[in-house]
């Protein structure tokens, strides 16, 4: 999905972090070099531009830095660093590195009064349920979302189950 193809408001809750081939990468990186050379000759950064490289590298592995930073500095609004946050925060759990709840709170913050309500609560459940997953310093494969959630899910379930489930061998009388 194309970083330019919606208003950024809109752009908060989509999911940007779908692991990519390298041809499918290095088509984006392709595309997100062109448009930063084209607005820079004419003196302008472009946000989305800078944050369709973040994603192409971190699939291309040139991104292989535990946080992609490069964006941040051209967040220029709060909408831009809602999303910012949100990308990077993707990335980080898609690959379930730490500190992707930190960065994916930080642009649920900022996302907060730039979305509808209903919007806002898809992101926050969203998030809710990533909390599930255990987070680590080394870099795995990617996941795309419906493979973190389900996992966050089964997660959840087990620890849900252990801490409120009914002793076995237990004989009710009546």
């Amino acid at each position: 999905m194309s970083v330019t193809n919606y208003p950024i408001a809109s752009l908060l809750v989509q999911w940007f972090a779908a692991p990519l081939s390298a041809p499918a990468a290095e088509a984006i990186a392709r595309h997100a070099r062109q448009r930063l050379e084209r607005l820079g000759q004419q003196g302008c950064a472009s946000f989305s531009g800078i944050m369709q490289q973040t994603i192409a590298d971190w699939w291309l592995d040139a991104g292989n830095t535990i946080c992609p930073t490069r964006g941040i500095h051209y967040a220029s609004s709060k909408r831009k660093l809602a999303l910012y946050h949100l990308i990077v925060g993707q990335l980080l759990i898609s690959c379930k590195l730490q500190p992707a709840m930190d960065y994916l709170d930080m642009g649920l913050r900022h996302a907060d009064g730039l979305i509808k309500p209903g919007e806002y609560f898809t992101l926050y459940n969203r998030h809710e349920e990533l909390r599930y997953l255990t987070l680590t310093t080394s870099r795995q494969q990617g996941y795309d979302l419906p493979a973190l959630l389900n996992e966050s899910r089964v997660i959840r379930r087990l620890t849900h189950d252990k801490q409120y489930s009914r002793p076995t061998n237990t004989t009710y009388k009546s």
